[in-house]
């Protein structure tokens, strides 16, 4: 009962504030906005509910709303209003994002670095982050930072993975420091490929090829030539981000060997159409057609990563019928 009354109360004033809802708001259904709001603030389908408002367009005012219990109800409350916040991440939002790094509940904090990240904006409130005493929440500041795309970014967080004492983060402020292309930083990412730690040094090589420094390029090469797939998948990892001059010549191989493999050719595909090869998603759908039914799953999973819908799909294979 005693958690129960609050909530009442909480729920009493988000329709106050949903009745004075701006008029885009209660276009796109006043009903349905004042329901989502209220799952959210009740714990239940939040990630659902989130996905509602995006999909009604009242983002901005649901961050509005949603602000008021950033700092009010008990903890599970305001976890799932910062979820709420980092994924709806509108520049409304960011304030209260902001606001949030300081949280004492660690999972609020990490909310925060993503919310942060979504936007795509350097923040002190990221550094803050950086340099927080949870390791989760370090690793999502340094991916925050990498997504803000600050040339003035990459040495800063070299600083910190060389200081860095959990892999995974270390692994994580390297490849966001190579996010903007800087040949001074090359030196400093070819230390890390000395590490004794494998995982390290497969970061050290993403952040080289990432550069299209020919040191990172060379670890992906012999990664491709490995005898095994899952060398030859951590390879085409490697290259992701890649510029398509240094990608291009090392992945279109893999998909002219017949039979492809599809769990390193598929992935490679992928990361040749983000490079700029627009033609991979016409060779994926042709690819997942003709494919038997227990080696779909990769093509489909790389098709569902490049957003293509199902009338894309049906436009190739009718084109294809047509030659």
């Amino acid at each position: 009962m005693g958690r129960t009354v609050p909530r009442l109360f909480a729920l009493a004033a988000l329709l106050l504030l949903v009745s004075a809802a701006p008029a885009t708001a209660q276009k796109k259904g006043r009903a349905e906005v004042d329901a989502a709001l209220a799952d959210i603030l009740q714990g239940r389908r939040v990630t659902a509910a989130v996905s509602r408002l995006k999909y009604l367009g009242v983002g901005t005012y649901a961050c509005e709303v949603l602000t008021r219990y950033a700092r009010s109800g008990d903890v599970r409350q305001r976890r799932d209003v910062a979820e709420a916040l980092s994924d709806l991440a509108t520049p409304s939002c960011e304030p209260t994002l902001r606001g949030m790094a300081t949280d004492p509940e660690t999972s609020i904090r990490v909310a925060s670095a993503r919310g942060l990240g979504r936007l795509a904006r350097t923040s002190p409130a990221l550094w803050l982050l950086l340099a927080d005493k949870a390791s989760g929440v370090r690793r999502e500041a340094a991916k925050a930072l990498g997504s803000a795309h600050s040339k003035d970014s990459g040495p800063r967080l070299l600083d910190a993975a060389e200081a860095e004492g959990e892999p995974e983060v270390r692994e994580a402020m390297i490849v966001a420091a190579a996010a903007v292309p800087n040949p001074k930083l090359v030196p400093r990412l070819e230390k890390f490929l000395k590490q004794s730690s494998e995982s390290t040094r497969l970061a050290a090589a993403r952040a080289l090829c990432l550069q299209g420094a020919p040191s990172g390029i060379a670890v992906a090469k012999a990664k491709l030539q490995g005898t095994t797939r899952y060398e030859r998948r951590d390879g085409v990892q490697l290259l992701d981000g890649a510029p398509l001059k240094a990608s291009g010549p090392l992945l279109r191989p893999l998909l002219e060997v017949r039979p492809v493999d599809p769990y390193v050719a598929a992935p490679a595909a992928r990361v040749l159409h983000r490079a700029g090869e627009k033609k991979m998603v016409e060779w994926l759908v042709v690819e997942a057609s003709d494919a038997a039914a227990d080696a779909r799953g990769p093509f489909e999973e790389a098709l569902e990563a490049l957003q293509v819908t199902d009338a894309e799909r049906k436009n190739i294979l009718r084109a294809r019928l047509l030659e």
